[in-house]
């Protein structure tokens, strides 16, 4: 499994936002992480993130 860290472009799993790519731009306290969708900002579990080998600069 590729680890979670800033930067790490993922696709949500679970929600409103589901199927759509994200890129996650800060770990949070216990398996929270605030990823960015276009412009929104949002807190998701990373239990509904699925990580993908790519890497953006945050």
């Amino acid at each position: 499994m590729v680890a979670m860290k800033p930067g790490r472009i993922c696709v949500v799993t679970m929600g409103r936002d589901a199927g759509k790519k994200a890129i996650v731009t800060k770990m949070l306290e216990g398996n929270f992480a605030e990823i960015s969708i276009g412009n929104k900002k949002r807190r998701s579990s990373v239990r509904h993130l699925e990580p993908t080998n790519d890497v953006a600069s945050v």
